[in-house]
Formats: C-alpha cells, sequence, structure tokens
C-alpha cells in the first residue's frame, strides 16, 4: 500500500465510508488539533490577511466556520494519513481548495527516515522531471500550511512510519470563488511553518 487514510467521523459520515473512520476520542481529537489551527491563524498578526483573502472580506474567522460547518473540503478529509516503508509516499498533486494544513505526527528521524513534503513553485510542474522548490520534515507540533493551488507530493519514506494529519478545505462559496478573489491562489511564498 501507498498509504491508509483514516477519517474522521465527519469526513467518514460525508463520504458514506464509515469502515474508514478513526475511532470517537480520535476523531474528536483531530478535530480539536485542527480548530487549534485555524484559532491560531486567526489570531497571527503574520497570518490576519489569509482568511479575507481565501473566504472573503466579510467571512467569520476560520475557527468560527469550522465550528458552524461552514467548510468544504477535499474528498475524504479531514484526515490521518499513515504512510509505511518501503513505497509510502503521495503522489504530486494540487488540493484545489483554499487553504491547506499539514500536522506532523510523526518524528522524523526517529519514526521514520526519507519522506517529507516536498512543494513545486511552477504552476505546472512534471512530476519527476522538475526538482522540488521545497521539502520540509517539520516535527510533531509544526503545521504547515499553503494555498491549495501550490503541487505538492508526500515523499517515499525509506524505513519506519510516517503519520500525519490533512485538510484541504474552502468557504461553502468553494475553490472557485476563491481564484475570483485571488487569482493564481496562495502562493509557493505563502508556506508558513508556524509552531
Amino acid at each position: 500500500k501507498i498509504f491508509v487514510r483514516l477519517l474522521t467521523n465527519a469526513a467518514a459520515e460525508r463520504e458514506c465510508t464509515p469502515d474508514d473512520a478513526l475511532p470517537d476520542l480520535a476523531s474528536q481529537l483531530v478535530e480539536d488539533i485542527l480548530l487549534r489551527a485555524l484559532d491560531y491563524l486567526d489570531k497571527n498578526q503574520e497570518c490576519s490577511s489569509l482568511r479575507p483573502k481565501l473566504f472573503g472580506d466579510d467571512s467569520d474567522e476560520m475557527g468560527t466556520l469550522f465550528r458552524t460547518n461552514q467548510l468544504t473540503y477535499s474528498d475524504r478529509e479531514p484526515a490521518i494519513n499513515v504512510y509505511d516503508a518501503p513505497h509510502g509516499h503521495f503522489c504530486m498533486h494540487k488540493d484545489n481548495q483554499a487553504l491547506s494544513i499539514l500536522l506532523p505526527l510523526s518524528t522524523p528521524q526517529t519514526d521514520f527516515n526519507g519522506g517529507g513534503t516536498a512543494f513545486w513553485a511552477q504552476s505546472s510542474p512534471m512530476e519527476g522531471m522538475d526538482r522540488p522548490s521545497l521539502v520540509l520534515k517539520p516535527n510533531p507540533g509544526t503545521a504547515l500550511v499553503w494555498g491549495g493551488r501550490v503541487s505538492h507530493k508526500g515523499l517515499h519514506i525509506s524505513s519506519g512510519t510516517r503519520i500525519v494529519m490533512v485538510a484541504s478545505m474552502s468557504g461553502l462559496d468553494g475553490p472557485e470563488d476563491v481564484r475570483e478573489r485571488f487569482s493564481g491562489g496562495l502562493g509557493f511564498k505563502s508556506v508558513l511553518s508556524a509552531r
């Protein structure tokens, strides 16, 4: 297997895949962590321009949008991805949502070797041909945040198990409205690592 995706209860219900759901307590913990990350982004001065660009000038704070079910997500998200060596990876893609968040739950060089999240600055990179512009292997307690129009992938791990929490989301108006408001989406320079 390339990876296993375990969904929050809300995502499993939306996708009609109850067998893929996390246990109740784990699902609640994932939602609590995601809410904490969104609240941090809402309150952090460096991130204060994110919400109006991604969700509109008159939108509620991102944490409020989450609490009141005013967000749409990529298929089968929010979720926990589990990557086992030697095949664990996620192919290059764009999330095509307003905002993507990745929270590592395992430690590089302790729980796994290799891996990481690769990002490309080009608008249409060719996997296997274009080298990534940036590769990050953050420790647990770090949030990677980027605009959903940035090409990225989960690199192959060579040993161990890599575990990350992922959520790609837009307001109920969807990612199309974001493209109109902020053509080109949030760029590569907006990849943010916050601890």
